[in-house]
């Protein structure tokens, strides 16, 4: 019940159904976890880890909580923790193409440009996408010559990208309408790389994996969280 209100957009509603829930049964862990992403979805970080930390303290193996727990400390920029959790959900599986997505976008945040992408392209994406989901966060931060260069390199790879397109596009367009203070642009964290399409390697991994299309099993992207769309 409470996931169907959550499915259907009735917030309120489905937070009550998941606090009875866990009055019935606090030893789940599943209300507090779809609570916290609720939570995060609002921007509200600080009930969000409150419920995250009682969620993993119940299922702290769960490699897909631990994804989810990973992009909420992205969220709020802070990337160490971010990338020691979801460092933590690869090693507990491997094959979770939404956490090697999310590691993509906190090593691009704090520069680690290779390593951004190649745990893009073990989270599925092609050479282009890759290239893509770099330049998009070189964008949030300002960085519009790198992230040019990244479009580029996205282009050199597949002329045809709607992804590379679309994001130099909107590139060019924020860097028109900025003043010499590259400050007087803001964009927002909660914004998403556009998805990409998984390789054939990653088609055949995801037939085995449910995470790889959805992210907060409620934030997605492939280019972002396991927390779903």
């Amino acid at each position: 019940l409470a996931r169907s209100l959550e499915q259907r957009g009735e917030i309120e509603p489905a937070l009550k159904a998941y606090r009875q829930a866990v009055e019935k049964d606090p030893r789940r862990a599943t209300g507090y976890w779809r609570m916290a992403i609720i939570q995060d979805r609002q921007g509200k970080v600080e009930e969000s880890e409150t419920l995250y930390r009682k969620a993993l303290k119940l299922d702290s193996k769960n490699p897909v909580l631990l994804c989810d727990y990973g992009y909420s400390l992205y969220l709020q920029r802070r990337w160490a923790e971010a990338e020691e959790r979801l460092r933590k959900t690869v090693a507990l599986k491997a094959r979770l193409l939404q956490a090697h997505n999310n590691l993509g976008l906190v090593l691009a945040q704090v520069e680690r440009a290779d390593e951004s992408l190649a745990e893009f392209r073990k989270a599925g994406c092609d050479t282009a996408d890759a290239h893509s989901n770099l330049a998009f966060v070189m964008t949030l931060n300002h960085r519009w010559d790198e992230a040019r260069e990244q479009y580029e390199l996205a282009l050199d790879a597949n002329p045809d990208s709607t992804v590379a397109n679309s994001g130099l596009e909107n590139l060019e367009s924020v860097v028109a309408k900025a003043s010499p203070s590259a400050d007087s642009v803001e964009l927002t964290n909660y914004e998403r790389p556009a998805k990409s399409r998984p390789t054939k390697t990653a088609k055949k991994t995801a037939s085995k994996t449910s995470a790889v299309t959805s992210n907060n099993s409620g934030h997605a992207t492939i280019s972002t969280t396991s927390q779903d769309d």
